[in-house]
Order: C-alpha cells, then structure tokens, then sequence
C-alpha cells in the first residue's frame, strides 16, 4: 500500500511537471529543390538561391531540411527517398521546387538538370511526376504542403509538348503547369503561376514567387492560407499581374508555418551532420552547404 501510494504521487509530480513544460514541437520535414544548372535545358539564374534561402527560413522554422542543388534524376530520386522515410508520421511534409517544369497530357512533370526532354515515350524515365511525390507524402504525414517554383521558359519543354500536340490534334499547345487532383490527405499546393500560365525567373537574385513567399513566410501566427494570401498580392505588385500565383487547399484544418505568436521558432534539428559541399560545385552551393549549418543535410551531383 506504501509503496503503491509513492508511485502514485510520484506519477502526479511528473505529471505537474509536464504541466509547466513546454510541448514538444511536432514533427516537420522539408525537401528543397533548386536546379539552376541544367545540362540540355537553358540554364536558370536564380533557382539556387531560392533554394538557399527557403533552407535558411524553413530551418528557423523548425523543419528538418534536406536540400537538393542541380540534382540529376538520380540524385533527385535518391533525395526523395530520403524526404518520404522522413515524412513517416510528421506532422508536416514540405516539398519545394525552384526549376524548369512542364505538363504533358495533363501530367506535371519536373525537370532533373540532366533531363533531354526528347520524346514523350521518354519523358517518364527523364522527368519526376509532380503527382507522384504529392501522393507519396499524403500517405506519411498528417499535412502535404508543396510551393512549386516552376514552369519558368524552357524551349526544349515547349518543342517537346508542341511534338506531343501534332501527333494528337484533340489536344491544345499548353503553358505553364496544369490543375491537380487531390488525394485524400491534408494537401496544400501552391504554383508561382496561376495553371495555364508561365512564372518569371527574376532579376534581382530571386524570382518574384520566392522573393515574395520569403517575405511572408515567417510571419508568426497566420495561418498558411492567409500567408500566400499575402504572397499572391506582393507577386501580383511586382510583376504588374503578369504572374499571380495559385493554391489548391485540401485542408480540413488549419495550418500554420509560423504557430507561435512571438519570433520564429528555433530549429530542433542540431543533432544531424552536414554533407560536405562539392569543391568543384559553382558558387551558391557551397555557401548554402558549406558545413554552418549542421541541421541541413545538402545532396549534390556533378
């Protein structure tokens, strides 16, 4: 009886204790993809800097970031693999893209540095279907997010869709990205662009999307619809609505990147080393994965 009555208030002192505790934050997991270096396409100023900050806010946020620069197929897929063991049982699974893109048949389609872009038959071993990774991380955590800073000018992409529309006269010549359809998770994706239309790359070191989602990103306490609302206004202002972004929300529940009400949240991720930078990589590769920040994990391929 005596020792059953000290196990008791030793439960409610733990108990107390955990009171007066913070909560452990959920679990967050982002992927990070810039690919400026495109070996058969034109090359891209700006998305490897995108990508470089978008690592440095999500990491202050409190995800556990891997980055993945002018990353091949290969590298790509293998990062991917990496991000959906990540994903099993997060809260959050975010997955964001700053590169060339293209729809064929209504299929999105993202394009590795390495990808020819020569046929359709081809297409599905050169390129990663946009559905594919979207559906994947529905099944592992409890909210999809996706901001796809994609679909900037390709003119392999528009001769390869062209090839694809004159063997197919039903079809129409399409731009930019196209409508997806949504699983049954709590999914969230925004595209820089509304579908149907192309996104600009920049000039002044970021593309409009990404300069503008940067600025709003970590506002603490809105919740993430509200956030891109504000994107979608600050994009529409700088490119004099030549480009207004588009998000389709699957969500049941409110979502918030930034929940706390004060600052932004420190990172939790300090226990997990970083991949040494490539020497040989251009710069911007070496300042994102250059050993500072040992809570990013950065895959490269050459």
């Amino acid at each position: 009886m005596v020792l059953r009555t000290v196990v008791i208030w030793a439960c409610l002192a733990l108990a107390a204790c955990g009171a007066d505790s913070p909560p452990a934050q959920a679990k967050r997991v982002a992927l990070v993809v810039g690919i400026s270096d495109y070996q058969y396409s034109p090359k891209l100023a700006n998305p490897r800097n995108d990508a470089g900050r978008m690592v440095e806010e999500l990491d202050k946020l409190g995800f556990d970031v891997t980055a993945a620069i002018d990353a091949d197929r290969r590298a790509l897929i293998a990062a991917l693999d990496r991000f959906y063991d990540a994903a099993r049982g997060a809260e959050a699974a975010l997955f964001y893209y700053a590169g060339h893109a293209l729809q064929a048949r209504g299929v999105n389609f993202l394009v590795p540095a390495d990808a020819e872009l020569r046929s359709e038959p081809l297409l599905k071993h050169e390129a990663i279907a946009l559905q594919d990774i979207v559906t994947t991380l529905e099944e592992r955590a409890t909210f999809t997010i996706a901001f796809l800073d994609a679909c900037r000018d390709n003119p392999l992409a528009t001769k390869l869709q062209r090839s694809i529309v004159a063997n197919d006269r039903s079809l129409r010549p399409p731009e930019g990205l196209a409508p997806m359809g949504g699983g049954s998770g709590d999914t969230y994706i925004v595209f820089s662009a509304k579908p149907g239309a192309t996104a600009a790359d920049g000039t002044d070191g970021h593309s409009p999307f990404t300069a503008a989602l940067l600025k709003h990103v970590s506002t603490p306490g809105l919740e993430i619809d509200d956030m891109m609302g504000r994107v979608t206004k600050s994009v529409a202002a700088a490119t004099g609505r030549r480009q207004v972004p588009a998000r389709q929300s699957q969500l049941t529940q409110a979502f918030y990147l930034n929940p706390r009400n004060f600052g932004v949240a420190p990172s939790i991720n300090s226990s997990r080393p970083s991949v040494p930078a490539d020497p040989s990589a251009g710069s911007g590769q070496g300042d994102l994965c250059a050993g500072s920040n040992p809570s990013v994990a950065c895959l490269f391929t050459k």
